[in-house]
């Protein structure tokens, strides 16, 4: 142990009397860390998608045109089974599967809570993270919309749900 602290003492010395070492290695350094912050990317945005509509009613193609049409989901393909599914993930040509059920249409009309999966490739826990959070976003506004229909027609005429609404604003400050 103290040949391990006289060596650390010997670096020490030699890093403080060699001033255009400890130069470079604070500069290496510094640069390392800017570039890193500027390299790194933990938004995501057009997560390829694969979407599986058993149902092919007007209800399920709503739902599939508000995944489609935001920034985070890009369509990749229409699949016809799961294997297609698995298959494209393991390729890495898709990284999530939105799986619409057959019958959801008539469950919704019926009143009855309708089931949909949202299958996502989690080797990057960030993207995969963010995408089930965008995905459930996009549920959760869907069913606003359903049940602002549902109370319109038994004549409760209600523009909004009530709630929170949490949205984030930057700001900018100069100092």
């Amino acid at each position: 142990m103290l040949r391990l602290l006289g060596l650390i003492k010997k670096e020490f010395i030699h890093f403080y009397r060699d001033p255009v070492s400890m130069a470079l290695i604070l500069y290496h350094f510094t640069a390392c860390i800017i570039l890193c912050s500027y390299s790194f990317r933990f938004e995501i945005d057009y997560l390829p998608i694969a979407i599986y509509d058993s149902d092919q009613t007007q209800s399920s193609r709503n739902l599939v045109q508000k995944f489609i049409t935001t920034e985070y989901f890009t369509l990749y393909s229409y699949v016809s089974t799961y294997d297609e599914i698995e298959n494209l993930i393991d390729e890495g040509k898709i990284r999530a599967a939105l799986i619409i059920p057959a019958q959801i249409s008539k469950l919704l009309k019926a009143d009855e809570q309708a089931n949909i999966q949202y299958i996502c490739d989690a080797v990057d826990a960030n993207m995969a993270g963010q995408g089930v959070g965008y995905a459930k976003r996009i549920v959760a506004d869907y069913n606003k919309h359903i049940i602002l229909n549902r109370l319109n027609k038994k004549g409760v005429v209600i523009k909004n749900l009530p709630g929170i609404d949490s949205r984030m604003r930057p700001l900018f400050s100069q100092e």
